[in-house]
Order: C-alpha cells, then structure tokens, then sequence
C-alpha cells in the first residue's frame, strides 16, 4: 500500500484557529459546514512504513483527511510483491486507521467485480473483535464506529492469481500552490509543471504535453465523478475496476517526466494504458503498472528500478538504455522492443516473452535465460 499526503491540521474548536499546511498534493481544509479538521497526520511513504503493532509500531495511521490509500492484495498462492512491502500475509492485506470523531464504514461487495479482488472485507478494533464484515453471503455491510482506532482487512479473492488493488479514500482536496499548474495541464500543456501529489482523476492527459513535469505521488487513474466521501463517512472503498479505471496516457509526451511512485493502475488491477507514450529520460520508479500497454512506448534511458511491470506489453518499445533494476517483469511481452544497453540487474523475467520471441525460463533473474 502507498498513502498520499503530507498533512497537518488541527481540529476545529472556539479556541483555536483552522490551521492548514501541507508538503505533498492532497490537503483537507475546513469550511463552512464542513466536518471538524484532523490532528497531524505525515504520509507518502510505502506500506511498509504504515502502523502494525507487532511490526512496526512507531509507524504511520491514517485517517479522515488523508487522501488515497492503496492496497496490494496478494493472492493466496501467489508470491509476494517485490519492494513495496507488506503489513499482513499473503493472501491479505491489513490498514490501521484512526477514527477522530464518530464515523460510519460502507461496503458494497455487489459493485461490479469487487468479489473477483476479494472474498471479504472486515472492521475489527483493537482487540480483534470483528464490527463489519462483508462477503458472498453478506455482500453489503456497514458499521457506525466512535472514535479509536482500527484495522481494514481484505481477504484476497480464492481465485486470485496475481496482485490486485483495494484503493481506500480518506478525503482530500488539492494542494493550492497546484492550481495554476492544474489549470495548464488542463489545456493540455503543462512542461515543467509541479503536479506532485495532484488530484488529476477527472483531466483528460491523452496527447498532452508534459515534458519535465513532476508527476510523482499524483493520482492519474480515472474516476468517474472523482473520489468521494460522504459527510459522515470514514472511507470510500474502491475494489471495481469500472469504477476506478486504469490512466489513459496514450500519446501523451512525459519526456524527462517524474513518475516515481505516482497511481496509474486502477481499482482491482484495471490496467493504465501508456502506449505510444514518449517517456525518455523519464523517472517511473517504484510505480505499480502491471499489465498495463506500454507498447511502442519511448522508453530509452527511463528509470523503471522497483517497479511492477507483470504482464506489461512492451511489443516494439524502445528501451534502449533504460534501468530495469529489481524491477518485476514476469509474464512481461518484449516482443520487437529495442533493448540496447538495458539493465537488468535483479530484474525478474520469469516467464517473460523475449524480443526475438523466447519464453524466459522461470526463475531468470537479471537476464532471459
């Protein structure tokens, strides 16, 4: 899971004043009618940096405020994902959160194919005590929860053979200094443009212009409507691809772009779609992309180091030069793509189909053997 934000807010009271700052993209102020503000709250950090209290208990909590939460949900009989960390076992995937002031939690299991990513969902408190649980049987589930704090668990789908997405909203709205930035890449031009950490779910960035911007931490998947949280809702949670939908880069110029860590696959593993997309020079570390189209994609001299490129089509791309360091490739298609001087150092091919059209052997690490 990765959190967004950097947030510090203080609850709203007749003695104190409404205080917002914020060092990342996802920021929630307080207006009129709106729910009390929240306590300090320091995100952007990698699943294995979150609160467990048998693992790390000095780590982060999330909570109302803290914008998207995602969650990489292991199969059963699957290997764990490389690099990002995890705060359960596999097969499921577990998020303490802070409730600040009464809340309720919502699950609709019924959504499209929400019980193809999970066969359950579940509200326990601190003492294991389970308040919600939804699944096959009971697919719709809510619970009113008082303030505490408390742990969101996702059961991987018994079908499930590969890494799927359970995404978490906590509220959020955009970091002001973006907004001119946003009003460019709207028109679609934006180089050089800070969008890190932006809300861009509802833009349209196809054939866009976004050379040298900073896109690291941004939201890039598509919502329809944008994420949404009610008035007394903790969290929404999004586990249908069809609700949250993959990002739509095709043709888009992110020539010496910043990518690094940014959200491009959607709910339940809907796949981005970059092909054609000029990303040379470009920085794409630590991102989740599998299955994604990348092909006849500009790759070359891109950072990829520590990404998840599973089942990605590559066919025809131009990677000459790009670091492929401890990245994840398997199943990977390579088809036709121009390898020149690549690394691949630690990089899993396991089943990957070569460029002159070789199934790599499972187990190959570092080279297609």
């Amino acid at each position: 899971m990765k959190a967004m934000n950097k947030l510090k807010l203080t609850k709203r009271s007749g003695r104190m004043l409404a205080l917002c700052l914020s060092a990342v993209a996802l920021l929630a102020c307080g207006g009129g009618g709106d729910p009390p503000q929240y306590p300090e709250r320091q995100f952007g950090v990698t699943e294995s940096e979150l609160y467990d209290p048998a693992v790390n208990p000095n780590g982060l909590v999330v909570g109302r405020g803290s914008g998207l939460v995602v969650s990489r949900i292991e199969p059963v009989n699957g290997q764990p994902a490389p690099a990002l960390g995890d705060t359960a076992t596999i097969g499921a995937d577990a998020l303490w959160f802070d409730v600040d002031y009464p809340g309720s939690v919502s699950v609709d299991l019924t959504q499209g194919s929400s019980l193809s990513v999970v066969s359950e969902v579940a509200v326990l408190n601190t003492k294991g005590e389970s308040l919600l649980v939804a699944d096959a049987a009971k697919p719709r589930s809510s619970v009113n929860l008082v303030a505490g704090r408390y742990l969101l668990r996702f059961t991987a789908a018994t079908g499930a053979t590969e890494v799927t997405l359970g995404m978490v909203w906590f509220g959020g709205t955009p970091k002001a200094e973006n907004l001119a930035d946003l009003q460019k890449v709207s028109a679609g031009n934006c180089a050089g443009c800070n969008l890190r950490g932006a809300n861009l779910t509802a833009v349209n960035l196809r054939g866009a212009n976004l050379t040298d911007a900073d896109l690291s931490q941004a939201l890039l998947v598509r919502v329809q409507g944008g994420f949404t949280l009610s008035g007394t809702g903790v969290m929404t949670i999004y586990l249908d691809g069809s609700a949250v939908r993959g990002a739509d880069l095709s043709g888009t110029n992110l020539v010496g772009a910043r990518l690094n860590g940014a959200y491009l696959t959607g709910a339940g593993g809907s796949p981005a779609n970059l092909s054609g997309t000029n990303l040379a020079s470009a920085s794409v570390t630590d991102v989740f992309l599998a299955r994604a189209d990348l092909h006849g994609a500009s790759l070359a001299n891109a950072d990829l180091s520590r990404s998840v490129l599973t089942r990605v089509n590559l066919r025809g791309a131009n990677l000459a030069n790009a670091l492929f360091v401890n990245a994840d490739l398997r199943g990977a298609d390579l088809t036709g793509a121009e390898l020149t001087s690549a690394n691949w150092s630690g990089a899993n091919l396991s089943d990957a189909i070569w460029t002159d059209g070789r199934l790599c052997a499972t187990g190959s690490v570092g080279s297609c053997q």
